[in-house]
């Protein structure tokens, strides 16, 4: 099954929840993505 990406509504609220301190697990089980893809997202 195919990933949906990221949408920019997404993106911001993992920069918002990142800024609060929240582990990057934690990030990607809110929003709805691997952990890999949010690892990947805060490398950029």
């Amino acid at each position: 099954m195919r990933q949906q990406s990221l949408t920019a509504k997404r993106k911001i609220r993992m920069c918002r929840l990142r800024a609060q301190g929240t582990a990057i697990r934690a990030i990607a089980a809110e929003v709805g993505c691997s952990y890999r893809r949010a690892q990947a997202f805060f490398r950029q």
